[in-house]
């Protein structure tokens, strides 16, 4: 067991009273439900929606009793010289209220993890796992927090048989009950609380015990979460249509705008209201309309494995969409909305030239920060180490969340797609482009005119 969390729960009780002769009683357990399908999840992972464990806190009013330390040793448990009788009143009382004690970065963070995982659910934010796991655990749909209202125990401390002194040994049983609110990182909204009961008896004397049965009972929580019918209808929602990679299929053919030679500062506004924000779970990215029936191009990173985000307007609307396509090895991807808009951008049919000069709109850093415009030229064509992919190399500032996003000719016509910038900390005004026909032919996408 870590320290970590046996501290943070030392930390939020207090220590056992003592006096004269032990006269505490056996504390009841509540009677529990009966037990929940809590069978392995029979849907395939990739076709479920995905899950991390946002924080866990106990909410329980400071100086409750969570443990009392009986005389006589919990039935079927192992006690001998148990809860010395030179003790009075002896119990473990919660002192600090309502309490942080982890999130998916932390031991119950991990237990979480095991205990849903090892059930057949697509939980994301592995604490083992080293590597990317910001990545994996924002772009979760949907995030989940525990709150602990409820701990009951019965324990049993063993005492050196001589000086009676207390040996940090325990068993016993704890009952705990935790409050669930599943939350959408795509609507941005509560959309279920459930609560679950979790028991745990610990037969054998063990260092920490006490940590031992807190962590197991919050395991057989998480576990009866995954029984409860309302949460087993989010994990399977839009099940086959939730999660997986789209491949380009046949061609498809959209109405796309014909360029017309108007100064792009003099359409300004409505090529504004043709870039949108995309929300993937706690990530964002940038796209644009290519007609005027719904169709967006994105990067194949800004949608993931996801196969529905959350489109955001120039003006606010929150509508969502349906990925159609995804071609990984060009880093582009299709989505639909079930709308008509205004006016969507025109193609470009020609490639700039080095040193033509260039627009780039998106919405970097934060979701509110969409509709900004950065300046530059065509550095370069270019080719990447290790890749045949050809790139537009730009001095146009882009930062995170401009993915996605237009790159505009002086006529407000598309011809790049925001990818990526040099991650390099020297490099100064090295950002790459797909350039958009690359990126409809990756895609399958046919003019109707063509």
């Amino acid at each position: 067991m870590s320290k970590h969390v046996f501290f943070t729960i030392i930390l939020a009780i207090s220590a056992l009273f003592l006096s004269a002769c032990n006269t505490t009683k056996v504390m009841e357990m509540p009677t529990l439900t009966p037990q929940k399908n809590t069978s392995v999840i029979k849907t395939p992972k990739e076709k479920q929606s995905s899950f991390t464990l946002g924080k866990v806190v106990a909410s329980i009013k400071r100086g409750t009793n969570i443990v009392n330390y009986p005389p006589q040793p919990v039935k079927d448990a192992e006690g001998y010289l148990c809860n010395n009788s030179y003790r009075g009143e002896a119990y473990l009382e919660w002192g600090t209220g309502t309490s942080f004690l982890g999130d998916w970065r932390t031991e119950l963070g991990e237990i979480f993890f095991e205990s849903l995982s090892g059930m057949g659910l697509n939980i994301l934010g592995d604490p083992s796992d080293m590597f990317e796991q910001d990545e994996s655990a924002t772009s979760a749909d949907y995030m989940i927090g525990a709150r602990i209202t409820e701990i009951r125990g019965n324990a049993c401390e063993n005492h050196h048989w001589w000086d009676g002194r207390p040996l940090d040994e325990y068993s016993g049983e704890m009952y705990m009950n935790v409050d669930w609110s599943i939350y959408s990182n795509l609507r941005k909204e509560s959309v279920l609380t459930v609560s679950t009961e979790g028991y745990y008896k610990l037969t054998r004397l063990e260092h920490q015990g006490i940590t031992i049965m807190f962590n197991e009972a919050f395991a057989n929580a998480s576990q009866q979460l995954a029984g409860e019918e309302k949460f087993i209808k989010v994990v399977n929602k839009e099940a086959g249509n939730s999660k997986g990679t789209i491949q380009v299929g046949e061609s498809l053919t959209i109405p796309l705008i014909k360029p017309e030679n108007i100064n792009i500062t003099d359409n300004m506004e409505e090529i504004l209201s043709s870039v949108v924000t995309i929300r993937r779970g706690s990530g964002h990215g940038s796209g644009f309309f290519i007609s005027n029936d719904g169709f967006i191009l994105t990067n194949a990173h800004v949608v993931g494995t996801s196969k529905t985000v959350m489109i955001i307007t120039e003006n606010g609307l929150e509508i969502e969409g349906e990925v159609l396509r995804v071609h990984e090895p060009r880093d582009v991807a299709l989505i639909k909305i079930p709308v008509r808009v205004r006016k969507a951008l025109a193609i470009s049919k020609l490639e700039p030239g080095v040193l033509d000069q260039v627009y780039v709109v998106g919405s970097p850093i934060y979701e509110d920060m969409h509709s900004t415009v950065t300046k530059g030229i065509i550095s370069a064509y270019r080719k990447m180490k290790d890749s045949d992919n050809l790139y537009l190399q730009s001095d146009a500032a882009i930062s995170g969340g401009n993915s996605g996003g237009p790159m505009l000719n002086i006529n407000g016509h598309v011809v790049a797609i925001s990818v990526a910038s040099l991650s390099d900390p020297t490099a100064k005004g090295l950002n790459l482009f797909i350039p958009i026909q690359d990126a409809l032919e990756a895609l399958k996408i046919r003019d109707e005119d063509t």
